[in-house]
């Protein structure tokens, strides 16, 4: 069956803003080898947005892997139904999906940002770890709250090294980032009650030396800035949120923004953005969703011919302007 005749919900919307108009290729070029000369390093950039009764958790997945994917479970005796989404890797014969982030069907939603490599002490004597459970699915499956999940990382054994760090919201406007400490054990940085937005990108929240790229992060500062903008119940809404994960998107050759959204905590809705390109997007109820069935999707496949191709051609056009540079 195609996936758009399904009866759940599929809303595609046209919206005010694009990243690419439609202007020829030449001027296309120009853009992109404008950007070649001040590409970006390391990305990811993740925020949690709450107001009043409003309560959202943003995220660009930036990826030298073009393809994302989500994967829907619903509820079991394993516990909460939720959603996972991250990009297809394969290095030799092996392939398999990277699962980045997520949101469950109680409004906790988490993602990561990418990291150095930190030493941690190893926890052998903890409940679970990476050896015979997944965090990530663990956390959806058993917590409700932010509470919960920061007590379950203190409970999981994270190994000998820590290559990111994870940002953690709920439904209450709780949010935290839990990330490697300085001495080797787990660091919590959680929003204050009553601040009304929390920011991770690339730079060890509780140990900003540790990171990838320059600090202070631009991408960083042009999420803070932005945040600091909602002022009222009403400036919280999608088309404002989407143009921050807009101005904090890559673009590149080898390195892209692969696919961005944004989980409504309260109302159950998960936006999801195709590689950048803003003036589409794909409107999942997580009730209606799970009531389907467990299913993995290709994102692409989620999307417009229209949008693909203009992500292809944005896509190819970088690797042109790559190839004249060498």
């Amino acid at each position: 069956m195609n996936y758009f005749g399904r009866t759940s919900l599929r809303i595609i919307l046209v919206v005010c803003l694009s990243i690419i108009i439609d202007v020829d290729l030449n001027h296309r070029d120009a853009y992109i080898n404008h950007a070649v000369q001040n590409k970006p390093t390391k990305g990811c950039t993740i925020f949690t947005s709450c107001l009043g009764e409003k309560v959202f958790f943003c995220g660009n997945l930036d990826h030298p892997n073009p393809d994302g994917y989500i994967r829907f479970w619903p509820a079991s005796m394993e516990g909460y139904g939720g959603i996972l989404h991250g990009y297809y890797a394969k290095v030799n014969e092996r392939s398999w999906i990277g699962y980045e982030g997520g949101m469950n069907e109680k409004g906790l939603a988490f993602d990561t940002n990418g990291l150095p490599d930190a030493t941690m002490n190893p926890h052998p004597e903890k409940t679970s770890s990476w050896a015979s459970d997944n965090f990530w699915r663990r956390m959806l499956k058993k917590c409700a709250n932010v509470t919960e999940a920061i007590e379950m990382a203190n409970d999981f054994d994270f190994g000998n090294m820590m290559d990111f760090q994870v940002h953690v919201a709920d439904s209450s406007g709780d949010a935290v980032i839990i990330s490697p400490g300085a001495e080797g054990e787990l660091s919590f940085t959680r929003k204050k009650k009553g601040e009304r937005f929390l920011v991770s990108t690339n730079f060890n929240k509780a140990n900003p030396k540790h990171r990838h790229g320059e600090y202070p992060c631009k991408r960083y500062e042009t999420a803070v800035n932005m945040l600091k903008k909602i002022e009222r119940e009403d400036d919280l809404n999608i088309c404002y949120l989407r143009s921050i994960l807009d101005a904090v998107h890559f673009e590149g050759a080898s390195y892209n923004t692969i696919y961005s959204y944004i989980c409504d905590l309260k109302g159950g809705l998960f936006y999801l953005y195709y590689f950048h390109q803003f003036d589409e997007v794909i409107v999942f109820s997580l009730k209606k969703e799970l009531a389907i069935g467990e299913r993995t999707v290709k994102i692409g496949d989620l999307v417009t011919q229209k949008t693909r191709d203009r992500a292809s051609e944005e896509y190819q056009a970088y690797k042109r302007a790559k190839a004249k540079k060498r």
